[in-house]
């Protein structure tokens, strides 16, 4: 039996049986977030786009222009004037184009004592602010201009959402992350270490 070494490659078995996985695209999507949660609970990363709604939702919303407030699987299944077997084609074609895409690390900055979290960008509940990473990297999706931040926590990794600017555009650069990090933790942009050739992530 061939393991799947990451998210894609667990959907190409899928396509290749799909009946056997599942019904509905709706159905898959949350195979696909249950994916995603089992990662996130053993700490793994994987450097491959990621098939999130934060990923592969906002490049699918970028490049489709369809609304996506209810998952990306119901803006397939709605934009798709078909049966079944042709929302799941049309997902896969998706699929194979977002693949294509290359995560790179554009710059790194590891915090110090004094960057701590502000909750200018980034609050939990009423005033709970998130967790300070200890090294922050700035991912692109080569070659768009999608990009978000990644962050270290000890050995593991979280990765942030596609980020978006104040007028709802995810059309973003690495000067839009350093002026969300600088906001968020006070780091100043010299602090960052730019990748002159950026390697993938």
């Amino acid at each position: 039996m061939i393991e799947a070494q990451n998210i894609f490659d667990w959907l190409d078995m899928v396509r290749d049986r799909r009946s056997m996985y599942a019904h509905s695209l709706t159905e898959l999507e949350n195979m696909i977030h249950g994916y995603y949660t089992a990662l996130g609970v053993h700490r793994i990363s994987e450097s491959v786009p990621a098939m999130t709604q934060g990923h592969f939702g906002v490049w699918l919303r970028e490049k489709t222009g369809w609304p996506l407030s209810s998952g990306w699987a119901c803006a397939i299944a709605q934009n798709t004037e078909a049966d079944v077997e042709a929302v799941f084609r049309t997902f896969f074609e998706f699929v194979d184009q977002f693949r294509t895409l290359k995560p790179m690390v554009t710059a790194t900055v590891t915090l110090k004592p004094e960057h701590q979290p502000t909750g200018k960008r980034r609050k939990y509940g009423h005033d709970g602010l998130m967790d300070r990473p200890e090294e922050i990297l700035a991912i692109n999706y080569s070659p768009t201009s999608l990009n978000h931040l990644r962050h270290r926590y000890d050995k593991h990794y979280v990765d942030d959402w596609m980020l978006m600017l104040g007028n709802g555009s995810h059309e973003t650069s690495l000067d839009d992350l350093m002026t969300w990090v600088a906001d968020e933790f006070g780091v100043d942009r010299q602090q960052w270490t730019i990748n002159a050739a950026p390697n993938t992530a």
